[in-house]
């Protein structure tokens, strides 16, 4: 995805918002049509007044007694997420404008049987690496014509979007660890420090894996054969673990998605392993920052490898810094 980025000095035209002049916010259909929400050069204008980019909101759920004063918080989540933008929309003429606003219907309509559905809000600070969220429109385009609302040439909005999980998600990121052809060889994890592999038993241990979101991310491995049975992962930093009891074979893949209502083990592309994992594993996260792990894979080969993919997720849309490119982070 390009990271679009805003000029330094200020257009002639109509007036630009502060949203516009630290930010480019992209709406994405379900389509794939991209849509630049915060650049009036394009018809399009995000004005003062957005909510819904910083913390989500939390629900606690609540004990109480008859006998005891206050309450005990029995457990905490992260509710669904409301986001609010106000959009205003230019034309050249009347009929550019309604073109524009019947484009805009098109491309935040939420229903599946129109060509519609979920789409991916996306907010890319200057220098940062870009933050998005899935969602669905609700309302905000039902079209007041006062004459605070519209005008011959133009309209102003305010859209309202559902996200149903709560977190912005950075740059999905990638890591790769195998065995090589060679009976010992050496694999970078990340500088300084190199892992050094054998044709023993164990494809490494206590490597460090940067997670650099601000909230715990979920992964997906991706296992090429050969592997014994009891594979086993470790999160030391977590203290949680999970064991694969089926070997593979040399042309086995499996797939573990690790992530909330989506979780699956699945074995070439079709069947399920769920019944292979050991009973009391935990599908484990990464925690923001450094984790330690352990692969502990008996019975590797040369062409068995270890595959971690996972995309980093965040409490805001606003960076606190410029983060390193994804290319920096992965050397």
């Amino acid at each position: 995805m390009p990271i679009l980025y805003t000029e330094p000095h200020a257009p002639t035209g109509p007036p630009v918002s502060a949203e516009r002049e630290v930010a480019t916010v992209t709406w994405t259909s379900s389509s794939g049509v991209e849509t630049i929400l915060s650049n009036w050069r394009s018809g399009f204008l995000l004005t003062a007044g957005s909510k819904g980019l910083g913390m989500p909101q939390y629900q606690l759920y609540l004990r109480e007694s008859g006998a005891v004063d206050g309450d005990v918080v029995t457990g905490v989540r992260a509710k669904p997420r409301e986001i609010f933008l106000p959009i205003a929309v230019y034309g050249n003429d009347r009929a550019d404008a309604l073109a524009k606003r019947a484009m805009l219907a098109s491309v935040f309509d939420p229903l599946t049987v129109n060509g519609g559905g979920e789409g991916v809000l996306t907010v890319a600070e200057p220098g940062a690496e870009p933050r998005s969220i899935r969602a669905y429109y609700t309302e905000g385009m039902e079209g007041a014509e006062g004459k605070e609302e519209a005008g011959l040439n133009w309209a102003k909005f305010g859209i309202t979007l559902h996200a149903s999980e709560p977190y912005w998600q950075g740059v999905e990121t990638s890591r790769l660890w195998s065995i090589g052809q060679t009976s010992e060889t050496f694999l970078p994890i990340g500088p300084p420090k190199y892992l050094k592999v054998r044709t023993a038993q164990v494809i490494g241990t206590a490597m460090t894996v940067d997670c650099p979101g601000d909230t715990r991310s979920y992964p997906r491995w991706t296992i090429h054969g050969p592997v014994a049975a009891g594979a086993s992962f470790v999160n030391r930093t977590l203290g949680l673990t999970w064991k694969l009891n089926r070997a593979l074979s040399a042309t086995d893949v499996v797939v573990v998605d690790t992530r909330p209502r989506r979780r699956t083990i699945v074995l070439n592309g079709t069947d399920n392993l769920w019944p292979s994992l050991e009973p009391a594993s935990d599908l484990w996260p990464l925690a923001p920052g450094a984790n330690v792990v352990d692969m502990n894979l008996g019975g590797a080969g040369d062409a068995t490898s270890v595959q971690l993919t996972f995309v980093p997720l965040y409490k805001t849309a606003y960076p606190t810094a410029a983060p390193q490119t994804l290319a920096a982070r992965t050397a």
